[in-house]
């Protein structure tokens, strides 16, 4: 479901000069989900993380999209820019309220959206500071166990 989104965004990403980077545990197990909604959540944390990039002149874009299974029966799916970032710690919570964007041309909808979302699926988003410039997307959903039996 993520290639499908990237594939989407494609060109628009080579157009703005942004290297997509994925990294993903291929035994997954799976989570119980309207791929619809799921695919919104992805295409609007990549829209977000490349327009974070769009002033960034002295460094390479990248937005790397990770998948993992941090402890049994939870999937967590990272999306890491390398962007502008945020300046205040509290931004890191205002940016998944309504009406809350920073684009002039946004709504300041598409965080929120997702986050009514991913909640409805049991699981949670939330946003982190990276280590060095740029800022994390992080997505968690419960996964089922007996999909995981049947994946194999």
């Amino acid at each position: 479901m993520i290639e499908n989104v990237v594939g989407l965004l494609r060109a628009d990403l080579q157009q703005k000069n942004i290297v997509i980077r994925r990294a993903r545990n291929d035994a997954l197990p799976r989570v119980l989900s309207d791929a619809v909604q799921l695919q919104q959540v992805v295409l609007n944390l990549l829209i977000n993380a490349s327009e974070a990039m769009k002033e960034i002149v002295d460094r390479p874009r990248t937005i790397s999209v990770d998948t993992d299974e941090p402890r049994p029966g939870l999937l967590i799916l990272s999306v890491r820019d390398n962007g502008i970032g945020v300046k205040e710690p509290e931004e890191l919570e205002r940016m998944f309220e309504h009406f809350a964007g920073s684009k002039p041309e946004g709504l300041g909808m598409g965080l929120a959206i997702s986050r009514a979302i991913v909640e409805a699926h049991g699981g949670r988003i939330w946003a982190s500071t990276n280590s060095g410039p740029g800022l994390t997307l992080n997505v968690e959903f419960p996964a089922l166990a007996e999909a995981r039996a049947e994946a194999r």
